[in-house]
């Protein structure tokens, strides 16, 4: 099954559990795009959602470049191991359970990042997240001074902070 060439959906458009394994050029949503439990493996270049993105459990691995999300984005369970150039996420990034092992340098999240059990090592600079950052079973150690937190770190015992910006409001998961 395909989409037709320059699709507009208005509102939502919900494909979870189809067959689709690729969005057609042109498309445009006005809201969320429920893609979760579909076969879709690739997005187009360029691509905006003006919602939410939801890519639970399907096959993609690659996110395209200058992929612009206006809500949240939810990559859990899919095979994405690395985040794109120019990616925005206005509301929540959710990776866990995600091979990823890096983030750009430079990455704003304008909600909560998610990192719950990811093989992350470290956090990159000037990583700027607005609400909480989760980073419990994690191997992340240290929270460079760089990083700005708008929220509360939530995290393992042992990890120390650079610099005193991201001191307050902190969370251990004992």
């Amino acid at each position: 099954d395909e989409l037709p060439e320059g699709l507009t959906v208005g509102g939502s458009l919900s494909l979870i559990g189809t067959e689709i394994t690729e969005l057609p050029e042109g498309i445009s949503v006005g809201k969320d795009l429920w893609l979760s439990f579909s076969q879709i493996d690739e997005l187009p270049e360029g691509f905006t959602v003006n919602g939410d993105l939801s890519l639970v459990d399907t096959p993609i691995a690659i996110l395209p470049k200058g992929l612009t999300v206006k809500g949240d984005l939810d990559l859990e369970g899919t095979f994405v191991n690395e985040l794109p150039e120019g990616l925005i996420v206005d509301g929540d990034l959710e990776l866990y359970n995600t091979p990823i092992t890096t983030l750009p340098e430079g990455l704003t999240i304008g909600g909560g990042l998610s990192l719950y059990g990811t093989s992350i090592t470290e956090l990159p600079v000037n990583l700027s997240v607005r609400e909480n950052l989760d980073i419990r079973r994690t191997a992340i150690k240290t929270i460079p001074a760089s990083v700005k937190v708008g929220g509360k770190v939530l995290h393992d015992k042992g990890v120390t902070f650079e610099g005193s910006k991201n001191k307050p409001d902190v969370d251990f998961d004992i």
